[in-house]
C-alpha cells in the first residue's frame, strides 16, 4: 500500500527492512517496515523532507490524490496545497478538451519543476487577498523560462497554465476556515 504512494511522489524504494515488534499486553506481533528510498538525483531529500512527509500523510488519509503531480513535492519543493492548484487547472484543461492526457500534463510539469513553481508563485501573487500590489513580474519570469522549453506541446501546456492563472477571477484557495 505504501510503495505506490512513494512511487507517485517520484521516489524509488531500493530496500526494505521488516522488524517484528511484540508490544507488552498487545497479544500479537506488529510489523514495522523501514524503507530506504531514493529521489531524483538533483534533489536533496533533506530539503524537501517536511513536504514529502506531510504529503504522504495526506495521501494516506485520502485528502490528496495519489497521482504523478505529487512528484512536484520532491522536484519543485511545493506543498500539497500548492500542488492542488496545478491539479485543479489540469482538471479544467481536461474539461476544456485540451488534447493532452492527464498523464502527459503531469509529465510536462514534472519535466519543468522550476516553471511549475513559478506558476504557483504567479497564482499566489495574483490572487492572494493579502497582497496589496499585483505586479506582472511572476508572469514575465515564466515567459523567460519558457524560452528554454524545447518541445512545442510542453510550451503550449505551460502557456495554457499561465493564461488560465492570469484569467482566474476568484479562488477559494486562501480561505482561512475549514469550509
Amino acid at each position: 500500500d505504501i510503495l505506490p504512494v512513494l512511487d507517485k511522489m517520484g521516489m524509488r524504494t531500493f530496500s526494505e527492512m521488516p522488524y517484528e515488534v511484540r508490544p507488552h499486553g498487545y497479544g500479537g506481533a506488529i510489523w514495522i517496515r523501514d524503507f530506504a528510498v531514493r529521489g531524483a538525483p538533483d534533489v536533496d531529500l533533506a530539503d524537501v523532507k517536511a513536504n514529502v512527509e506531510e504529503t504522504f500523510l495526506q495521501v494516506w488519509r485520502g485528502v490528496v490524490e495519489n497521482d504523478g503531480l505529487n512528484q512536484l513535492i520532491l522536484r519543485a519543493n511545493l506543498t500539497w496545497p500548492e500542488v492542488r492548484i496545478l491539479r485543479a487547472y489540469s482538471g479544467f484543461m481536461r474539461q476544456a478538451r485540451l488534447p493532452y492526457s492527464r498523464a502527459y500534463i503531469e509529465q510536462v510539469l514534472n519535466e519543468h519543476p522550476q516553471i511549475a513553481r513559478a506558476l504557483v508563485e504567479m497564482f499566489k501573487s495574483l490572487h492572494d487577498p493579502k497582497q496589496r500590489k499585483k505586479d506582472g513580474k511572476a508572469g514575465e519570469k515564466i515567459i523567460e523560462m519558457l524560452q528554454q522549453v524545447q518541445k512545442r506541446d510542453h510550451d503550449r501546456i505551460l502557456r495554457v497554465y499561465k493564461t488560465l492563472i492570469e484569467n482566474t477571477l476568484r479562488t477559494n484557495y486562501f480561505q482561512a476556515d475549514a469550509e
